[in-house]
């Protein structure tokens, strides 16, 4: 690494490293089976501190295995966070997100509820789409008076979306008080701009990519506007927080989007880190970007619940 030219001109040697680490992990993964790599994620990201803070139970919600976070001392009364994991629709797990859970729980003083939602390509669309909408609206039946909040990261991100447009259809009276996305998978179709020019940047692969989005969509239309939002109506989304890196796959349509929700009058806020891969939040312990965007979200988040 350190003879290598290839590090983008923004990025520090920590990111570097661990992206490359990354990257080897995804593959490997193309000589292994889909269980070997939902093992290797199930052991999650480097500990928190905020771990040994907060109280982990289980819970079925509408059916669905949830894991719960809350924190020990000081738990917010009026305010429920769900938040949608990643990994392609194909692997990730509430395990998998252990510590980043933890840490959002424990800054932002929230009840953090994580379904483990049904996973291609066993449970095909609309699943993983049915599961974390049921979870939203057993959210509104168990704390009907609490804000709730989505977050939600790479097709995690897309599952927020989805659920928090869904919900915007009923015009019911509950509905999602504020939506965190970080590096959320908005556009599975595209092939061009970042996707090739950050390829040597991200540890994210375009054929990991193809093949999870083709396990999920099988016979269906790829175009669906309820995991495709190239062209889906976005006037329905709630006020807003999008991060996502300069350096990862996903940067140019992520920013596509923001733009499309803004001219759709959402109230959103977009913040880039230059020469971050995708989902470097995760690494909150390492990287100082990680630490100030898992700031920035806290800081939205208390933003979000004090205004509504």
């Amino acid at each position: 690494m350190l003879r290598s030219a290839r590090r983008m001109e923004e990025r520090s040697w920590a990111t570097e490293l661990f992206s490359r680490y990354l990257k080897n992990l995804f593959m490997d993964a193309n000589s292994r089976s889909l269980e070997w790599l939902r093992a290797q994620l199930d052991k999650g990201s480097p500990p928190h501190p905020a771990v040994s803070k907060i109280r982990f139970s289980q819970r079925k919600m509408d059916g669905v295995d949830c894991m719960i976070a809350a924190p020990k001392v000081g738990a917010s009364v009026n305010c429920v966070i769900v938040y949608y994991h990643g990994g392609g629709y194909v692997c990730g797990s509430p395990k998998a997100y252990r510590a980043l859970i933890a840490e959002l729980a424990f800054n932002s003083n929230c009840l953090v509820v994580v379904p483990a939602y049904r996973l291609a390509p066993e449970h095909p669309f609309p699943a993983p789409q049915d599961d974390c909408l049921a979870v939203a609206h057993a959210v509104f039946e168990a704390y009907p008076n609490h804000k709730v909040l989505l977050c939600g990261d790479s097709a995690g991100g897309g599952l927020a979306i989805s659920t928090s447009l869904e919900i915007a259809k009923t015009k019911s009276e509950k509905s999602i008080d504020g939506l965190v996305l970080i590096s959320p998978w908005v556009e599975p179709t595209a092939v061009g701009g970042t996707m090739k020019s950050n390829e040597a940047n991200d540890f994210l692969m375009t054929s990991f990519l193809g093949a999870s989005y083709a396990a999920l969509m099988r016979n269906e239309d790829y175009t669906n506007p309820r995991v495709n939002f190239l062209n889906t109506d976005l006037s329905g989304l709630p006020k807003t927080l999008i991060q996502f890196g300069g350096g990862e796959l996903f940067a140019d349509q992520i920013q596509a989007f923001a733009k499309r929700a803004q001219a759709a009058d959402v109230d959103l806020l977009l913040q880039n880190y230059p020469g971050q891969f995708h989902d470097f939040q995760v690494l909150s312990m390492i990287l100082s970007d990680a630490k100030k965007a898992m700031s920035e979200i806290t800081k939205f988040i208390e933003r979000t619940i004090e205004s509504t």
